[in-house]
C-alpha cells in the first residue's frame, strides 16, 4: 500500500506550493476536455480447439474500445515568468470490446460482439510548466513543456483495475486573448504495469490530446469575480469505523487517515463557502489477517458561518458531500451524503487554522444486483455514519 500513503502527501505538497506562490502570483481555473489517441487495452486473442465433450473450435478477443471523452478540471499557479505548477481532475472512461466466435464441425461460425465500459478512471496529473520565453510579452500565443506525477483511481469495479501510479510530459501552446488562455496540449503519460490476472491489463502507454480553457484572476491576489480565495490543506482522524459488520463480525481495521485539499471564497459577511478534495483510504486487515483497502475521495461542498469572538472565530458548516471509489476488494461505497461540523478558527501568521469535527451520513451503499429481494443485508457494506477530527490551514 505504499502507492496509498504517496498520494495524498503529494499533492498536499503540490498545494502548498499553490497556496505560498498564490499570494503574489496569478492564478488560472478552468477546464480541460478531449480524448484518447492511443488505444486503452493491449489485444488479448486466445483461441481453442473442439474438444472430445462437444464443445466447438472458438476464438476470444479483449480489444479496445472507441476512444473516450475525457473531461475535468484545472488549476494553475505562476511561480515565475516562465514557470508554473498545474493541477487537473479529468474523468476518462476505459472503453472496450469483446468478440467471442464459435466455429462448428459444418464450417459455420457466429460471432457475438460486446462494446462496454470496462472502467469509468479519474487521473490526477501535477505538472511543473516551463513557458518558453517571448520577446513580445503580450503575444497571444507562447509554447510549453509540461511534466510530473500522475494519480488514477476507478470509479467502479470491472475486470480491469487500472494501476495507480505513473508519469505525464506534454508540450502545448497557449493562446491568450485578455484573461481567457486557452491551452491545447499533446500529453504522454507512462502507467505502472499492472499484474492482476485474470483482470485484463490496461496498456502503460497512453497517449492524450487535451484542450484546456481558463480564466486568469487578477495578479498578486487571489480573487475570482472580485471575491478573496483562500487556498490550503486539510489533514484529519476518522474516529468511526468504516465497514459495517458482516454477518454480525466486525471487520479487522488498520490506522486510518485523511488528507486533501480545500478552496474556499467568503459570500457575504460572516457566511463563506468551502470545496474540500480529500483523499480517504478505508483500510482492512489486522497482523494475522488477510489486508486490503477500498480508496476513496470524498467532495463535501460547505456553507460555513463564523463569527469572530476576540482572536477566535467559532464556525458551524453544512452541506452536500459526494464520493468516489476504487481499488473497491468487493465493496461498492455510495456516492453522496450530508455532511456537518463546527469548531474554531485562529490567525497563524498568514495562515487561517481550523480544528473541528465532521460528521457526514453517507446513503446506504447500492444493494448488488445479484442479491435477490428479501434477503438480508449481509453483503460488504461501508459504514453510513462517518465522524472525523479535522485540521484546516488556508492561505
Amino acid at each position: 500500500m505504499a502507492i496509498s500513503i504517496r498520494i495524498p502527501f503529494l499533492l498536499l505538497a503540490a498545494w502548498f506550493v499553490f497556496a505560498s506562490a498564490g499570494s503574489g502570483q496569478r492564478l488560472h481555473f478552468g477546464v480541460a476536455g478531449g480524448t484518447n489517441l492511443t488505444s486503452n487495452f493491449p489485444v488479448t486473442d486466445v483461441s481453442t480447439p473442439a474438444d472430445a465433450f462437444g464443445n466447438p473450435a472458438n476464438r476470444f478477443q479483449y480489444l479496445t474500445g472507441p476512444r473516450s471523452f475525457i473531461f475535468g478540471a484545472m488549476a494553475e499557479v505562476g511561480i515565475s515568468e516562465q514557470l508554473s505548477l498545474e493541477a487537473n481532475v479529468l474523468h476518462r472512461p476505459l472503453k472496450s470490446q469483446i468478440v467471442f466466435t464459435e466455429f462448428f464441425p459444418d464450417g459455420s461460425n457466429v460471432t457475438t460482439r460486446y462494446q462496454l465500459t470496462a472502467a469509468r478512471a479519474w487521473e490526477f496529473p501535477v505538472l511543473l510548466k516551463y513557458t518558453l520565453p517571448s520577446s513580445r510579452q503580450a503575444g497571444r500565443a507562447r509554447p510549453f513543456f509540461a511534466a510530473g506525477p500522475s494519480f488514477r483511481t476507478q470509479e467502479d469495479a470491472g475486470a480491469v483495475q487500472p494501476s495507480q501510479f505513473g508519469l505525464s510530459a506534454g508540450a502545448g501552446v497557449a493562446l491568450r486573448w485578455g484573461r481567457i488562455h486557452v491551452s491545447p496540449t499533446l500529453r504522454y503519460a507512462r502507467w505502472r504495469r499492472e499484474s492482476i490476472a485474470p483482470r485484463y491489463a490496461t496498456k502503460p502507454d497512453q497517449l492524450e490530446f487535451l484542450t484546456t480553457v481558463s480564466y486568469e484572476t487578477d495578479p498578486g491576489s487571489r480573487r475570482v469575480a472580485g471575491r478573496a480565495l483562500e487556498l490550503g490543506a486539510i489533514v484529519g482522524l476518522p474516529v468511526t469505523r468504516g465497514f459495517h459488520p458482516i454477518l454480525g463480525e466486525r471487520v479487522p481495521e488498520r490506522m486510518r487517515y485523511l488528507a486533501g485539499l480545500v478552496a474556499r471564497t467568503k459570500l457575504k459577511g460572516n457566511l463563506s463557502i468551502e470545496v474540500d478534495a480529500i483523499y480517504k483510504p478505508l483500510r482492512a486487515g489486522g497482523d494475522d489477517t488477510h489486508r486490503f483497502s477500498v480508496l476513496t475521495w470524498q467532495f463535501p461542498v460547505l456553507a460555513r458561518y463564523s463569527r469572530p469572538v476576540g482572536k477566535w472565530s467559532p464556525f458551524a458548516e453544512a452541506g452536500p458531500s459526494f464520493r468516489l471509489a476504487g481499488n473497491l476488494n468487493g465493496y461498492n461505497p455510495s456516492h453522496y451524503g450530508l455532511t456537518v461540523g463546527g469548531g474554531i478558527e485562529a490567525r497563524a501568521r498568514d495562515a487561517r487554522l481550523s480544528p473541528g469535527i465532521r460528521y457526514t451520513r453517507w446513503a446506504q451503499d447500492p444493494r448488488p444486483s445479484w442479491l435477490p429481494s428479501g434477503v438480508p443485508f449481509n453483503y460488504p457494506r461501508t459504514n453510513t455514519n462517518d465522524l472525523e477530527l479535522v485540521l484546516g490551514a488556508s492561505f
